[in-house]
């Protein structure tokens, strides 16, 4: 017989922050992954976790959280003149439009080439 455990992971630290696990930990690990930003957070975190209703409430806002995190920092990656749209926005972006896979490009790229040589996204 197979147990069906759930391990919830609590990370923190100097060296890590809530959008870094947001969008590099949690999506890697099935189960929850939630950040505390010290010592107390991290208490308060674990208390609420050995409750069953404040468990199932917390996981939601912090799945809810991290999605919206990961989102934004999904949004702020993308090239501008990609968030512009494709009328003339090399122009609107500035002088230089990056091909996201190739990282090369010029003023005129986001029009001329729309990643034709390396695909789209």
């Amino acid at each position: 017989m197979r147990l069906a455990l759930v391990c919830r992971l609590l990370v923190g630290g100097a060296a890590l922050s809530n959008k870094f696990t947001a969008t590099k930990i949690a999506p890697e690990y099935d189960g929850p992954v939630l950040y505390a930003k010290d010592a107390m957070n991290g208490l308060d975190l674990a208390n609420q976790l050995s409750q069953p209703h404040p468990r199932q409430q917390l996981i939601t806002r912090i799945r809810s959280e991290q999605h919206i995190l990961r989102r934004s920092a999904e949004a702020a990656a993308e090239p501008a003149c990609r968030r512009l749209g494709p009328l003339n926005s090399a122009q609107r972006c500035g002088a230089m439009c990056l091909c996201p896979r190739c990282r090369t490009g010029s003023a005129a790229f986001f029009v001329t080439c729309r990643w034709s040589t390396c695909g789209p996204i």
